[in-house]
This record gives structure tokens, C-alpha cells and sequence, in this order.
């Protein structure tokens, strides 16, 4: 079990781009405690990585704004397009319509190369279900 969650982080770690390394680095955190406490005291697996999840959704929402440069938010809006593709809907099903109120922002960015990944971003999310 320990190895596909190990797997699973891998895969995330992977796909994440590089500016976004820092807003993200408590999942790895969350996942390695998960793995090392005593087996009462800690979530399953799936709960750590559900966690992670939410919290680096936190983390990279508000890096949309365009109050941030240009790469930042590419970035952010990369890494959110990813996640459809790799965490199960019944993880991120509760964040699905925060995630295009805010994607609905980024359709306003003043760049164009932004507002593109916005919208392909936002057909992943409209086209996520269960």
C-alpha cells in the first residue's frame, strides 16, 4: 500500500511545473508523515492524499490572479488542468465549482496567452464527473 501511495506522489510530483514547487511542497510533507506515524494515530492513504490535494488547491488558486506574472499563473493554470487527469472526481468533486468560479477570473486576464490556458483549463473542469 505504502508503494502505490509513494507511486501516486511520484506521478504528481512529476506533472507539477517548477514555479509551482514551493506552493505544493506540503504534500509531500502531509504524505511522508502519513507514511512514518504509528498506524492507529494516521489516515488511510487515500485521506493523506485527499488532504495534500485540497491543500495545494489552496495553495495555487490564488496564484491565478493577475496581480502575479505571467509564468506563474501559466503554470498554476497547467497544474490545474492536470489534476482531472490524475486524482479520482470523488477526491475533488467539493472543489469543482470554487476551482471555475476562480478559472472564470483567469478568463479575464489581461494576456492572451493566459486567458487560452484558462479556457483549456476550464473544459477539463466542465468535462470532470463521476
Amino acid at each position: 500500500l505504502r508503494a502505490n501511495v509513494i507511486d501516486a506522489l511520484t506521478v504528481l510530483v512529476n506533472d507539477v511545473p517548477s514555479e509551482l514547487e514551493n506552493a505544493i511542497s506540503g504534500i509531500t510533507t502531509k504524505v511522508l508523515r502519513g507514511l512514518t506515524v504509528e498506524s492507529g494515530e494516521r489516515d488511510t492513504p487515500a485521506e493523506t492524499v485527499m488532504h495534500g490535494v485540497r491543500f495545494a488547491l489552496y495553495r495555487v488558486r490564488p496564484l491565478m490572479c493577475s496581480s502575479n506574472p505571467q509564468k506563474l499563473r501559466l503554470a498554476s493554470l497547467a497544474f490545474l488542468s492536470s489534476l482531472p487527469a490524475h486524482i479520482p472526481y470523488l477526491v475533488l468533486h467539493s472543489q469543482k465549482p470554487t476551482i471555475l468560479r476562480d478559472l472564470g477570473r483567469a478568463l479575464d486576464d489581461p494576456r492572451r496567452e493566459v486567458r487560452r490556458a484558462a479556457v483549456e483549463c476550464r473544459s477539463q473542469w466542465f468535462l470532470y464527473a463521476g
